[in-house]
């Protein structure tokens, strides 16, 4: 059932992703449902469905970015399997430990991206600067909304 699941996530979050993002951007960031979906399966999956999830939506990335094949897989699969291992250290059924979860992989996977990626030390921090800080703290809230969501709904139709 978890795979099924975590297939209809994969995919609902790429086309969102690929369809409607790229309609609310705010100064030309948009949020990355692809970390939402892999903290909230990461966290309360575990670490092995958080590693697959991250691997599949890192290769699905890397192919709107081929100059950098594989780097966006290696990160998710990593913060994957490091929200998975710490799942059960962490409050995850509190909405706090949710989203500072989710702010801290943003930030980390927008730090290692563009680390990798930018070409030197004073393009790594404009572009994080410009992009990396504004996207995570856009995914934080449009993740906080959709926790915010989950939890209302967990509540309201009382399921664990």
């Amino acid at each position: 059932m978890k795979l099924i699941s975590g297939i209809l996530i994969f995919f609902f979050a790429a086309v969102i992703e690929v369809t409607l993002l790229d309609g609310i951007q705010v100064i030309s960031v948009k949020p990355s449902l692809f970390l939402v979906a892999l903290v909230f399966i990461s966290l309360f999956w575990g670490r092995s469905p958080g590693m697959w999830f991250g691997f599949a939506s890192g290769m699905f990335l890397d192919l709107f970015s081929p100059e950098h094949m594989g780097l966006n897989a290696l990160i998710l699969t990593s913060a994957g399997f490091l929200i998975g291992s710490l799942a059960t250290t962490l409050y995850r059924e509190k909405y706090v430990s949710q989203i500072l979860t989710l702010l801290f992989v943003s930030m980390a996977e927008s730090l290692l991206y563009f680390a990798f990626s930018s070409g030197g030390f004073n393009n790594f921090i404009r572009f994080f600067v410009r992009y990396g800080l504004p996207g995570a703290i856009y995914t934080g809230v449009v993740g906080a909304a959709i926790f915010f969501g989950l939890h209302l709904a967990r509540v309201r139709w009382k399921v664990s």
